[in-house]
């Protein structure tokens, strides 16, 4: 079930909430990105197989990177169908440039 995700992952750290997962880890070099794919690979055949009635829903299903490197490491992961997004907008940031009065 989803409580025992935790345990079909080695490498990376995950978060839990209801079905959802969240993998993630400090990519330093390439050895990383295989340890974070092959932690992936990991969740997809093991967590949601046919036996325990999860799906795996792809349509919530991205890769994000965080990095303040001039070139980070980008690595295109494979999986049922992982989008990129590079451009995600920083909700806390947006919300600062366009202060409102609360009454």
């Amino acid at each position: 079930m989803v409580n025992d995700l935790p345990n079909v992952v080695k490498e990376a750290k995950c978060r839990l909430f209801v079905e959802d997962l969240k993998l993630y880890l400090e990519i330093g070099n390439q050895e990383d990105c295989e340890k974070l794919q092959t932690d992936q690979d990991r969740v997809v055949r093991v967590a949601w197989n046919d036996s325990n009635g999860l799906q795996y829903n792809t349509s919530k299903c991205l890769t994000i990177t965080f990095s303040q490197a001039r070139h980070p490491i980008v690595k295109n992961y494979k999986g049922p169908e992982v989008s990129m997004k590079k451009d995600m907008p920083d909700s806390y940031a947006e919300k600062r440039r366009r202060p409102r009065l609360l009454a």
